[in-house]
């Protein structure tokens, strides 16, 4: 007891020196014994383990001798009482195992994919491939999208109604509300996009999912809010359509986007070496699973999903 008093008195003082000084340092694996610190049961603390363990947690400002040792005695106690714990077979209690086996398999799982991604990292060529597969990602050309009121030609008298609807929309007040209002009303579903929306398209009509004649007519407008002073005549009708959106053309190069590109890679890689590494434990210990008893947990799912999105019912009076 006495040795562990003068450890925590030299540990303080080390520690109380290294807060002035801002010092923050990162953990190592507790697989290096020398430099130990204190031993707590079966488990060595080496010196910058505890160091880590003390400055996450303690702001600057709240340092003191008193409260690092403390929080020694804290981190002492709580192995002590963990180690126990397995003793007595904490670990496979039902209320415990489901979050203890989350924690260990998460970290577990984070370090296998540390360690797989540092033995095989994103290379330039890789990005450098991507970049060239996925241009359209980084280059864009100007794009608009409109509000659209649409009249089929195969309505009766399609023309006059379009007109009339023209009309109705230039000679409208608070023209975007009113105009979706008579979308609402009297839109006919345009075979090329949602009724009323075209989304973002452009001059090219996002190569041909949009008749030329379209793009071009809404190119012609210049603020949003815009309405195309006539009717614009496609294969399937007669549009009335309003300018809504605009974006700029984008033209990003490989060093702007670059960063963003090794973490899409890196994104990848994890989730493959996941994969691989789930297809390799299912390979190597035994997995059983019950068709039947799966089958009616997901019905008994099924039930509760219905509830929830089923309308309220209410008493009879």
């Amino acid at each position: 007891m006495a040795i562990f008093i003068l450890g925590l008195g030299f540990v303080s003082g080390f520690f109380y020196g290294l807060a002035e000084n801002n010092s923050y340092p990162s953990p190592v694996s507790n697989k290096q014994k020398e430099n130990i610190v204190l031993t707590a049961g079966e488990y060595d603390f080496n010196y910058d383990e505890v160091k880590h363990f003390l400055f996450v947690r303690l702001k600057t400002s709240g340092f003191t001798r008193e409260k690092i040792e403390k929080r020694i005695e804290r981190l002492v106690f709580d192995e002590l009482l963990y180690q126990e714990a397995l003793v007595l077979g904490m670990a496979n209690n039902p209320e415990i195992r489901p979050k203890f086996r989350q924690i260990v398999a998460d970290h577990f799982i984070w370090e296998k994919v540390r360690e797989n991604l540092k033995q095989a990292p994103v290379k330039q060529d890789e990005i450098r491939s991507y970049y060239e597969q996925n241009q359209q990602q980084f280059h864009r050309e100007e794009q608009l999208r409109t509000a659209d009121i649409f009249i089929s030609s195969k309505t009766k008298n399609a023309k006059q109604q379009a007109l009339a609807l023209l009309k109705k929309a230039k000679n409208s007040g608070k023209r975007r509300a009113a105009f979706g209002q008579l979308i609402k009303q009297s839109s006919d579903n345009a075979p090329y996009f949602s009724k009323g929306n075209s989304g973002f398209f452009d001059r090219k009509g996002n190569n041909g999912k949009i008749p030329i004649e379209y793009a071009e007519a809404a190119f012609t407008l210049k603020r949003i809010g815009d309405i195309h002073p006539t009717l614009v005549e496609t294969e399937a009708g007669y549009h009335v359509l309003m300018l809504i959106g605009r974006r700029p053309a984008l033209h990003r190069s490989l060093p702007v986007v670059q960063k963003q590109i090794k973490k899409i890679l890196e994104d990848e890689k994890r989730q493959t070496f996941r994969q691989e590494y789930a297809d390799k434990l299912r390979s190597k210990f035994k997995v059983e699973q019950s068709r039947g008893l799966t089958d009616k947990l997901l019905k008994e799912a099924d039930t509760l999903v219905a509830r929830r999105h089923s309308p309220p019912t209410f008493p009879s009076q």
